[in-house]
């Protein structure tokens, strides 16, 4: 029993960098004209050693940019991938965001982190936004990529009534 129990956490502990991850979102209340104030959260969480390096100290600081993929040149974006139009007319920016480091656990290597946010989107808002990259665990598959991606859809429409 021992022997399958470090079997799986070594096997767990090598695999590809990225664990999994959410996107939520929801509107704050404010508006202004025919804007709607939208909040961002995303949490994602990685391989602790090497590239996504996190400890007490950075998780005290609170400071975005210091929790990095460090194998990568650039940070990650929080993109619209809906059409041209879509994105242009949403009024979404996409977001070129490091996480704050929120957790790690050195047994099993892992570290998560989270990103906060708010955009001011039009009230017409249909889109899609998605945050992507490489290197998804190799227990999904070797070295595929991932996506983690939230529809965002602010139009109103007419309520539904009951029958009858």
């Amino acid at each position: 029993m021992r022997l399958i129990l470090i079997t799986s956490l070594m096997s767990y502990i090598q695999c590809g960098h990225y664990k999994g991850g959410t996107i939520t979102w929801k509107p704050t209340g404010v508006t202004s004209g025919s804007k709607i104030e939208i909040m961002f959260n995303e949490r994602h969480s990685f391989t602790l050693t090497g590239r996504y390096a996190c400890d007490q100290s950075l998780i005290a600081g609170l400071v975005y940019g210091s929790y990095y993929d460090q194998g990568a040149t650039a940070p990650p974006d929080f993109s619209c991938i809906s059409s041209a139009s879509a994105c242009t007319t949403s009024l979404y920016s996409d977001v070129d965001q490091y996480l704050l480091c929120t957790d790690y656990n050195n047994i099993l290597s892992i570290s998560s982190g989270a990103y906060y946010g708010k955009q001011n989107l039009s009230s017409s808002t249909n889109i899609y936004i998605s945050y992507s990259g490489g290197t998804w665990n190799t227990v999904i598959g070797p070295n595929l990529n991932w996506a983690v991606t939230t529809y965002i859809d602010l139009a109103t429409t007419p309520l539904n009534t009951s029958p009858g």
